[in-house]
């Protein structure tokens, strides 16, 4: 298919590893770039605080649409970054404002796609023209395989930090949950993030030495037509606004420097900073997925994270650009 109708095509995960034409993932690519640039100066009018920030991505997104795969995707990190430091200096109400928190998204949803888009690129350049098939976004662990070693890893990091974790019970909430989870890591890392704040919750609420005083946390998974679920319930004591899971930067002070750093796989060093709930929402929303959130004030949190399972269904951050 010509580079332009590939565009009005939908670029599901299953027709992407599919994919051998470096050129159209390096055109995905850039056409992603361009659809945030274009909104940049609607953010900058909405807000006049975030000029500076608006700026520098502008000149970032440009670059990208003349850079090679790799050096764009190092320009759109640094972007990302560089963007999220400048905003976490404004005061709330431009924080936590639609064009700040738009303008954030853009970038990081931007990122994410992009990671995966330079990782099947190399796959075709590195196995040819004919490379048909992608390691990269082949299916995982399967669902429940992956929640025990998210499990295990959030508690161990819990444990290095606090002395001990809350336990947690794992169960099925289908007949069978058997199907592998495309692009695990994504999987995982929401996971984790949610889990991250539900441990910590109980033990902020009773405190170490009385964990057992609180019912275990409870994460029930399944699959449906090709979605997986996953819900998780604690007693944490419920959520202290009514901020989204989207709102980067709700908890945030410009000071505040992150204060412990995990050394495995999906240690966070953005603990209490305001990042770990929106970049879970994004990597689900990759998938097609979401995560939202429940709260019964004085009781606990209950999350809720869909995803993809299949690998047919699109993108929907660049549908609803496309529109």
């Amino acid at each position: 298919a010509p580079v332009a109708q590939f565009f009005t095509m939908k670029l599901t995960l299953r027709r992407l590893a599919a994919l051998n034409s470096p050129t159209m993932i390096v055109e995905s690519l850039r056409h992603r770039s361009a659809l945030r640039k274009s909104q940049l100066p609607l953010y900058a009018a909405a807000s006049p605080m975030l000029c500076q920030a608006t700026e520098k991505l502008g000149k970032i997104y440009t670059a990208c649409e003349s850079e090679a795969p790799a050096a764009a995707l190092e320009q759109i990190e640094k972007g990302a970054w560089a963007a999220l430091y400048l905003v976490r200096k404004l005061a709330d109400k431009e924080r936590l404002g639609v064009a700040a928190q738009a303008m954030l998204r853009d970038c990081f949803s931007l990122l994410i796609a992009g990671r995966v888009l330079v990782g099947r690129y190399n796959e075709v350049v590195q196995s040819g023209r004919h490379a048909y098939s992608s390691p990269l976004l082949e299916g995982g662990p399967v669902l429940e395989e992956l929640c025990k070693d998210t499990i295990e890893d959030t508690r161990a990091f819990c444990r290095e930090k606090h002395g001990d974790a809350p336990e947690v019970e794992l169960m099925c909430g289908t007949l069978q949950s058997t199907g592998q989870v495309l692009l695990p890591s994504h999987v995982q890392f929401s996971l984790l993030e949610l889990l991250k704040n539900s441990l910590g919750a109980h033990v902020h609420r009773v405190g170490v030495e009385r964990l057992d005083e609180l019912p275990p946390i409870q994460i029930v998974h399944g699959e449906c037509e090709g979605w997986g679920f996953i819900k998780m319930s604690d007693s944490g004591g419920g959520l202290v606004s009514d901020m989204s899971a989207g709102y980067f930067l709700h908890s945030s002070r410009a000071e505040r420097e992150a204060t412990y750093t995990y050394s495995r796989a999906f240690g966070s060093p953005f603990e209490g900073l305001g990042m770990g709930l929106p970049l879970a929402q994004l990597h689900l929303q990759y998938l097609g997925g979401d995560v939202t959130l429940g709260s019964l004030p004085g009781q606990g949190v209950t999350a809720y994270l869909s995803f993809d399972m299949s690998g047919l269904r699109t993108d929907p951050s660049e549908v609803t650009r496309g529109k």
